[in-house]
């Protein structure tokens, strides 16, 4: 399963953009700073290299179950029709059919 993948934006420290939409991998590589102390630098808005500010993007790109979940939601209603007539019980008393 994919996960899902937030997006950034890097700014300098007069808040010209220098790069849109980038993941924090490709931030890493471009600073020279590990994945997890750019994405902690986010977390806390702290200041990158004494250079850069890095904030999250407004997009993200979908994982793949995205579509699936959307076909499901359509189809919502077809899907619990079936539950809506059922009377659920918490003990077998007399009278309760059991299904098996």
């Amino acid at each position: 399963m994919r996960q899902k993948v937030n997006l950034y934006n890097v700014l300098d420290l007069e808040g010209k953009v220098l790069h849109e939409n980038v993941s924090a991998r490709e931030i890493a590589e471009r600073t020279g700073q590990s994945q997890s102390f750019v994405l902690r630098a986010v977390q806390r808005g702290n200041i990158l290299s004494k250079k850069y500010r890095v904030e999250l993007a407004q997009e993200r790109i979908p994982d793949g179950n995205d579509l699936a979940k959307q076909k499901l939601l359509e189809e919502w209603d077809e899907i619990r029709t079936p539950f809506l007539r059922v009377i659920w019980v918490k003990e077998m008393g007399k009278g309760v059919k059991c299904l098996k």
